[in-house]
């Protein structure tokens, strides 16, 4: 935890929902354009800007579900209203757990489907763990979301044991390879990641490379086919204003 936060001043924080909404770019595989973004949430605490991993420990419940609401109300106003999202999609993550919640997945559609004008450019990442007990279930609800017209994603892509079985289990649209395989200098690891893009584009889905630092990395997910890069090469989360008015220069890294 932040020395300068005390357990009261986090708490308070989560109550009054004093979150923020950052920002990492993703960037195309030919232009290096950003084409879309996740969405990272954050805790306002005074003037610091605390990560989940100082204040997670202290979410109820309750709190959880009021601080997945607030991001989701947040993603789909900025969808409607920004220019920068015209033509950009959001990803937001979402807990194994919710997606076989029928209630919640129920309500959300209900929220996104009158709530949201460009469906198609929003994007649910699910989060591998826990791991998803009823895969039955979990693809019924997300077959739902699917039928709005929202993309699924599978993050962390080959750190949990189940990826293959979400894979086929699941309608997903799009792989995150999880960036231990990115940052691995390994010829295994690189061979793990051809043979992840292979089998992605086999069955036609898109290709995320998260975790991407160095242009040594960048470069030999390229050649191996990868789709979008993510990365601190690129940027570190960003809030809105740093998002929508800095000036990239992606395409000269190469």
């Amino acid at each position: 935890m932040c020395s300068a936060t005390t357990d009261t001043e986090i708490i308070k924080g989560i109550q009054n929902q004093q979150y923020q909404v950052y920002f990492q770019p993703k960037v195309s595989r030919n232009q290096l354009e950003t084409v879309g973004v996740e969405a990272l949430i954050r805790l306002k605490i005074g003037n610091l800007i605390l990560t989940p991993n100082l204040f997670f420990s202290f979410l109820t419940a309750k709190d959880s579900r009021n601080l997945q609401n607030y991001l989701i109300q947040e993603i789909v106003m900025l969808l409607n209203t920004n220019p920068f999202f015209k033509k950009r999609t959001i990803a937001v993550n979402i807990p194994s757990s919710d997606v076989t919640d029928d209630t919640y997945i129920e309500k959300l559609c209900h929220y996104l489907q009158a709530n949201l004008n460009a469906p198609e450019r929003l994007e649910f990442e699910i989060v591998e763990r826990p791991e998803i007990q009823d895969l039955e279930r979990a693809n019924q609800n997300l077959v739902q979301l699917k039928a709005l017209g929202i993309k699924i994603s599978l993050d962390d892509f080959g750190q949990g044991s189940c990826s293959l079985q979400y894979l086929h289990s699941l309608p997903v649209d799009c792989l995150k390879i999880d960036q231990a395989f990115i940052r691995s200098t390994e010829l295994k690891a690189m061979k793990i990641i051809e043979s992840t893009i292979k089998l992605a584009h086999s069955l036609n889905l898109s290709v995320v490379a998260e975790g991407i630092e160095t242009l040594t990395q960048l470069k030999q997910v390229h050649e191996l086919g990868c789709d979008v890069f993510q990365g601190y090469l690129f940027d570190c989360p960003l809030s809105l204003c740093e998002l929508t008015t800095k000036n990239r220069k992606n395409a000269r890294l190469f």
